[in-house]
């Protein structure tokens, strides 16, 4: 289920990858400036799987660093609101077989991100991050959360490093 607007949607044909990635880092960094308001409040269901306190930059700095980040991870932005962004990269091969089970189906990787105003120049980031089968089929999708945290601190830490 998804909150808010949104802004940002890529097909599923991947004849250009590369330039669906550039062309989404631009669209999504001017959609992030045009977007107004207050950061988004924490839903209940929300459960960080790793976070990170930025000093001395606001919502809107952290939110470009993020989504360039991650697009150069080779992830795709679909949803992005102002604090709050949705990241997929289709899964591995060890993906579906750790997480799709025998039934098979398409693996994604989906990410979520929160940006939390703590004041005007102290932003928290919290990220949770899920193994999807079948993304975007109404029936046959299910999720798993992500437990191992490694490559995920990694990413935060180069959006810290972005922003220095």
């Amino acid at each position: 289920m998804h909150h808010g607007l949104t802004l940002l949607r890529f097909g599923h044909h991947r004849t250009s990858a590369a330039l669906s990635r550039c062309l989404g880092c631009g669209v999504a960094l001017a959609l992030w400036w045009l977007v107004g308001g207050c950061a988004t409040t924490e839903s209940r269901e929300f459960q960080a799987l790793t976070s990170v306190r930025i000093e001395d930059k606001t919502v809107d700095e952290v939110g470009i660093a993020t989504v360039e980040v991650f697009i150069k991870a080779g992830f795709e932005a679909h949803d992005v609101t102002r604090g709050k962004l949705t990241f997929t990269r289709s899964g591995s091969t060890l993906d579906a077989v750790l997480y799709g089970g025998w039934a098979g189906g398409k693996m994604t990787e989906r990410v979520k991100v929160h940006i939390t105003s703590i004041n005007a120049i102290t932003q928290l980031v919290e990220l949770e991050a899920f193994k999807v089968r079948d993304a975007g089929d109404q029936v046959f999708e299910e999720s798993r959360r992500i437990r191992r945290r490694g490559s995920y601190d990694a990413l935060l830490q180069q959006v810290v490093a972005r922003l220095k």
